[in-house]
């Protein structure tokens, strides 16, 4: 090695970190699901609006978590609640499209960061999808990794191949 100091290596680790890879590149660092759920979604609202856009939502959702979250591309936990109208009642103000997007993931994540993801939502879920922001809830339901119960193991014992923290 002709130099080799602690900044210069810092800045290799960090060419190697999925946080820090750009987000076209971040979706390969995990190509075989071996590592670990970041989030875990559900999805409410009428069936009738709900079930024939599950697919679409989901694709909308995953692009928004891999891009804007940072969680690895080959991890979607999107669980759909399609529900009979009278289980799910619309508020005031809102339309048959209302839609309820619950996440729960690990702590960490900066507030820029999830006010980014909701933008993100809203937008792509009006593009895309037809609902518009007066229809659609987020909620994020932040826990601590040793919250987390994953292939046999507490969270926080898990070596983790992405950050939670950016």
């Amino acid at each position: 090695m002709c130099c080799r100091s602690a900044e210069a290596e810092s800045l290799i680790v960090a060419v190697v970190k999925p946080h820090d890879l750009p987000s076209e590149l971040r979706r390969h660092v995990d190509p075989h699901g071996k590592g670990t759920p970041l989030a875990q979604f559900k999805i409410y609202g009428q069936h009738d609006v709900l079930a024939p856009r599950r697919t679409q939502m989901s694709d909308v959702i995953h692009a928004a978590t891999v891009e804007v979250l940072g969680l690895p591309a080959g991890k979607r936990f999107h669980r759909f609640f399609p529900m009979a109208t009278e289980d799910f009642p619309v508020p005031e103000g809102r339309t048959d499209r209302y839609t309820i997007v619950e996440v729960c993931m690990f702590e960490g994540r900066r507030v820029t960061t999830k006010k980014a993801f909701y933008q993100r939502l809203y937008r792509d879920f009006e593009a895309h999808l037809g609902i518009g922001p007066q229809d659609l809830e987020i909620v994020i339901l932040e826990t601590p990794r040793h919250d987390w119960a994953i292939r046999g193991a507490a969270g926080d014992e898990l070596n983790l191949s992405y950050r939670v923290d950016q």
